[in-house]
């Protein structure tokens, strides 16, 4: 199947964010697009590591983003973590306003 603009689902609102994620998911969220690690994430949170990675994809799944494009790691040269982690939040911020703390 041939991909179309009409294809293509609507960037989620603030508003639409508010109501799919939780308050605690959109905490994460806002720190993720500002290209926090999840070490960083757990930290500031005072959470584990591996409750940050919950979240994070819950957020992704909601989103209806895709994880292993958005917001891992590639090859040297390539853009690492942070990087990587940037270009997600500000994909976030122009469509969604979602890097506002907040809610």
């Amino acid at each position: 199947m041939a991909f179309t603009g009409l294809d293509a689902p609507e960037p989620p609102t603030t508003e639409r964010l508010t109501e799919v994620l939780t308050p605690r998911e959109r905490e994460v969220l806002a720190l993720l697009a500002e290209g926090r690690s999840n070490t960083s994430i757990a930290e500031t949170l005072y959470v584990s590591e591996r409750t940050v990675d919950s979240h994070v994809t819950a957020i992704f799944g909601k989103l209806g983003l895709d994880r292993t494009a958005d917001a891992k790691p590639t090859r040297a040269g390539r853009g690492g973590t942070a990087e990587r982690r940037s270009r997600l939040g500000a994909k976030l911020r122009s469509g969604a306003g979602a890097g506002q703390r907040g809610s």
